[in-house]
């Protein structure tokens, strides 16, 4: 039967659950609270719009913060939940 090595990510603080039972070779799923990079984003970016002044600041620092989660944790799978 198949583990799965679990991250939780927050942006303000990184749990990982890791048994004995989970070794490497095993596929590893990374979860992001997509609520909390949501706040950060929205409070951290500065005001940007879409040219019909649309708010996109929020959008785009979500999307920058995973950008470089991907590239700093290695994983197998990754989600985002709000």
């Amino acid at each position: 039967m198949g583990g799965i090595e679990l991250f939780l990510y927050n942006p303000s603080i990184y749990f990982s659950l890791i048994s004995s039972r989970f070794t490497m070779s095993r596929p590893t799923l990374l979860l992001v609270d997509g609520s909390s990079y949501l706040y950060r984003a929205y409070h951290a970016m500065a005001q940007l719009s879409a040219p019909d002044g649309a708010p996109t600041g929020a959008l785009y620092g979500v999307l920058n913060m995973l950008r470089r989660l991907r590239a700093d944790y290695v994983h197998d799978y990754c989600a985002v939940v709000f």
